[in-house]
């Protein structure tokens, strides 16, 4: 046999290995945030460490001179079922999906550990403890043995299927919530979170063609194709820290008071208009300070950040992000107009003065509004 499979597995489970280590031994604070980050980590990382394991058997084997393909029957399914969940509670952990807690990870578990149990005891009723490669390969070839597998199989197929499905349906929800509460043009992007999903959708899709395929070839092609979507995932989960620990702390304040009848009821339309317009004709115009929140907003007038929001999507009939991004296009305009005749500022000057981290994101925005670029819109008045 081709030593390629086992240089392959050799490279595989020490990348994994040393990607399970970092991502054990990353430091976050000491918060309870802090804390449900770190579970995320964790999860991830014990991931890649069942990748280590599922690598070392394969080793195993083959330095014995058995065929590792035989893996295929039970063990390597069981692998991937325990990373399908791991990874899927891993994300919707990140994405604050409410009803999920790293001890239902149990319950997912218990239709794969009860099929093996009956797997286990039915191997060991007919050939005892024989582990060898004509007594595995003898039971796989057995009808009990085809439908245990199927089972195994179908199990796996509508665990990914369901997984996929509420991943997509929550990243999306959670973007869309994200335009509620943050007026930062890159935390609203969503772009790293949702390539995590991509990478994890393609990740089990390639596992599985590679599990169907059950060749040697195949394993030496995709086996480093999924080492890199997992070090991509694992590095956007880290860059992803900052976010996830912000939109915790709005998460907890927009969900950590219920009896907030009273203050529906005293905060009426008109009181909260006027709190509003006050704020906005501040001369400090605070909707340019990057980075600001339905949080701080909510703080400066003196209402609750959920009653703001809701006042915001009722009344103007936008999320918070349009509403101060068009407050701060309006301010823009008004200095390109000034920049014309008196101040003379760049674009980029003018991006940052109304709160923008990037020209880019400014340019975007501007033209999502006005239905023009900043440029153009300096031109078309005399610029």
């Amino acid at each position: 046999m081709s030593p390629f499979p086992l240089y392959t597995h050799l490279i595989s489970g020490g990348m994994y290995l040393t990607i399970s280590l970092l991502l054990y031994c990353f430091k976050s604070g000491e918060t309870s945030v802090d804390h449900r980050y770190h579970i995320i980590l964790n999860l991830f990382a014990s991931s890649a460490f069942l990748s280590v394991i599922s690598d070392v058997f394969v080793i195993g084997y083959l330095l014995s001179g058995m065929d590792y393909l035989l893996l295929n029957d039970f063990f390597i399914p069981t692998i991937y079922y325990i990373q399908l969940v791991l990874m899927t509670f891993a994300i919707l952990q990140f994405i604050h999906f409410p009803i999920v807690h790293p001890s239902h990870i149990i319950i997912f578990l218990l239709p794969i550990a009860a099929l093996l149990s009956v797997a286990a005891i039915y191997y060991v009723s007919s050939r005892g403890f024989d582990f060898s490669e004509k007594s595995l390969a003898s039971f796989s070839s057995t009808s009990t043995a085809t439908a245990l597998q199927w089972a195994f199989y179908s199990i796996v197929i509508i665990a990914l299927t369901v997984s996929i499905s509420i991943l997509v349906y929550e990243a999306g929800k959670y973007r869309k919530a994200l335009n509620n509460y943050f007026s930062e043009q890159e935390i609203l992007k969503g772009s790293k979170l949702y390539y995590i999903v991509y990478a994890y959708i393609f990740y089990f899709i390639l596992a599985g063609i590679e599990f169907m395929l059950s060749s040697y070839q195949a394993d030496c092609i995709f086996l480093p194709i999924k080492i890199v979507l997992f070090v991509f995932m694992s590095i956007c989960i880290i860059n992803l820290q900052n976010t996830f620990l912000e939109v915790s702390h709005i998460t907890e304040l927009t969900t950590s008071h219920h009896n907030t009848a009273a203050d529906e009821q005293n905060t009426d339309q008109d009181k909260m208009r006027t709190l509003i317009e006050r704020w906005k004709a501040s001369p400090k115009h605070k909707y340019t300070n990057e980075n600001i929140t339905i949080k701080d907003v909510a703080t400066d007038i003196g209402v609750r950040p959920r009653l703001l929001s809701e006042y915001i999507n009722r009344i103007y009939d936008i999320n918070f992000n349009v509403w101060i991004n068009t407050m701060r296009i309006e301010y823009a305009k008004g200095l390109i107009c000034d920049s014309i005749s008196n101040t003379r500022k760049t674009i980029s000057e003018i991006a940052y003065d109304c709160g923008f981290s990037s020209v880019s994101s400014f340019s975007h925005v501007f033209k999502s509004i006005t239905g023009m670029t900043p440029t153009q819109f300096r031109n078309r008045h005399g610029g």
